[in-house]
This record gives structure tokens, C-alpha cells and sequence, in this order.
């Protein structure tokens, strides 16, 4: 009898732990996947902080329990799925992974793409309804992806995620994990798709190199070959007011560095900024001269 009473208790004891750990689990699975949603939020105003295109209302971040369409652009904002948000969660490089998805879809808005809202990251299966719409050819379509991508890059490495660099394992990830057809009608393919992700890579590395190359030169007064860099970003269209801020500099400083005392002994409340914010637009091009007056008024327009 005591063998019985002690054999149900001991069952007792352990029913109640397997419960206990269960609960736990399932807190603690929970809490992860919390802390993963409030890391892709972070992710997400991160990139907005770096594209700062206040010409456009900023989207809202929007998470679906639906799994069909990974992440897409529409009238609500950016809605991404919580299925891919746990493919990658507890992964390594987990924030670079999201930030891809998170910033090609950014793209797509800031580039005003609307023909390519609900497209599902433009790879997922609720394209099939849109690709029956023959006004645009697979070509356009190559081209939009091929500049989402691009700004991808730059948006997401100024903010300090390597989003192209993982760009690749992020969308093999999601054809396998929601079973996508490699080929698609109109649309560029699976293997063209990873083709135009590793073909931009250098690109943004170059743009986001040349930005940082240009605040070297300011700092050493090389103020000619600071201008050129940002120029050069700018006529690449990505343009943010940091970029405009150190183009104005270098008109500035160069106009102080020719100016007659007192002028050029002065110190001036202005600072170089580090990190750069990107969207569209075009910007003429100007050239130093030997007039402090208009080296200053031309660093004024550029500040403005």
C-alpha cells in the first residue's frame, strides 16, 4: 500500500513538473518571440531614420498572422508575417535577415512603386493575381526589384545592417519555408532574383564607401574631393538632408578657408554628419570658386 501511495505521488510530482516545464516553455517561446518583434520594430525605424524622406507619410510597421504573402507594400503600410519574422528569430544574423525583407519593401514605397503593393515582397504566392495584369512587362518588373535591391543596400547599411550580404540566404529561406515556384510567369526568377541581390552588392558598398570617404575629406579640409563624393551620391538619386548638410559644408568651409580675417579665424556651430539618410530626388552640380561670398551663399542654398 505504501509502494502504491508513494508510486501515485512520485506520478503527481512528475505530471506537475512536466506541466511546470510545459508553462514554461510556452512563456518563455512566447517571451522570444516578443523579443523578436520588438527587434524588428527597432530594425524597422532604424531604416526609416536612414531614408528620412519626409516627402512621403511614413508608413506604418504592420504584423499578419496569415502566411501567404511574406512581407508587401499597401494603403495600411508595410504589413510583414509573423512566419517569417519566426523562420529567422533565435537565427544567426537574424537582424541583417529581417532587414533585407524590411527594407526592400521600403524601397518599393519610397520609391513610390504602387503598382507593386500586395505583391508579397514581390516573390510570394499573392502575386499570382497580379501578374494576370499585362501592363507591365517582366522587364519593369526586373528593373523595380533591381532598384528596390539597390536602395536595400545602401538604406540598410547606413543603418548598419548588411542587408544584401544576407540578402540571398533570406530569400532562399523563404521560397523553401513557403513553398514558392522558382518560376514565375512575367516575373523575374528565383535564380534572377539572387542575381540581381549579389549584382548590387558592390554598388551600395561603393555609394555608402564614397559617403564616408567625403566626411574623411571634410575632416582634413580636402574640402574639393568632399564635394565630389557627395555630389556623386546625390546624382546617383539618393539623397537625404545629411548629404546635403556635408555638400554644404564643403562649400562653407572652403568659403571660410579663402575668407579675410576675421572671418577665417572665426569658430562656426556646424557639424559633420556621420550617418546619411537616402531618397529620391535629383541635385544640379556646382564647382568651387574664388569668391568667399559665394562659397557661403551656395552653402546656405545646399543647407536650405
Amino acid at each position: 500500500m505504501n509502494r502504491l501511495f508513494t508510486k501515485i505521488k512520485f506520478s503527481c510530482f512528475s505530471f506537475k513538473v512536466k506541466s511546470l516545464f510545459f508553462v514554461f516553455f510556452l512563456v518563455h517561446t512566447s517571451s522570444y518571440a516578443n523579443n523578436c518583434n520588438e527587434t524588428v520594430k527597432e530594425i524597422y525605424q532604424n531604416i526609416i531614420s536612414s531614408i528620412g524622406n519626409n516627402s512621403l507619410l511614413e508608413p506604418n510597421l504592420q504584423f499578419s498572422t496569415q502566411e501567404r504573402s511574406v512581407a508587401f507594400m499597401s494603403s495600411q503600410g508595410i504589413t510583414i508575417e509573423q512566419k517569417v519574422i519566426d523562420l529567422f528569430c533565435g537565427t544567426e544574423n537574424f537582424e541583417d535577415k529581417i532587414a533585407y525583407i524590411i527594407s526592400h519593401e521600403l524601397a518599393h514605397y519610397y520609391l513610390e512603386h504602387s503598382w507593386m503593393s500586395n505583391t508579397g515582397l514581390s516573390y510570394a504566392s499573392s502575386i499570382g493575381g497580379f501578374i494576370e495584369d499585362s501592363s507591365y512587362t517582366k522587364e519593369q518588373r526586373k528593373l523595380a526589384e533591381t532598384q528596390a535591391d539597390l536602395y536595400a543596400g545602401f538604406y540598410g547599411q547606413i543603418s548598419g545592417y548588411n542587408t544584401l550580404g544576407y540578402g540571398s540566404v533570406a530569400l532562399s529561406k523563404v521560397y523553401e519555408s513557403y513553398g514558392l515556384p522558382k518560376e514565375l510567369p512575367k516575373y523575374p526568377s528565383f535564380d534572377e532574383r539572387l542575381e540581381i541581390i549579389n549584382s548590387r552588392i558592390k554598388i551600395a558598398d561603393d555609394l555608402v564607401l564614397l559617403f564616408e570617404l567625403g566626411n574623411i575629406f571634410l575632416k582634413n579640409k580636402n574640402y574639393n574631393s568632399a564635394k565630389y563624393c557627395f555630389e556623386f551620391i546625390l546624382k546617383s538619386k539618393f539623397n537625404s538632408r545629411e548629404i546635403y548638410n556635408n555638400l554644404g559644408l564643403s562649400y562653407l568651409l572652403y568659403g571660410i578657408s579663402i575668407s579675410e580675417k576675421p572671418i577665417s579665424t572665426l569658430v562656426y556651430p556646424i557639424y559633420i554628419d556621420q550617418q546619411t539618410r537616402a531618397e529620391v530626388t535629383t541635385t544640379r552640380s556646382g564647382s568651387f570658386t574664388d569668391s568667399p561670398e559665394e562659397m557661403i551663399l551656395e552653402a546656405h542654398k545646399l543647407f536650405e
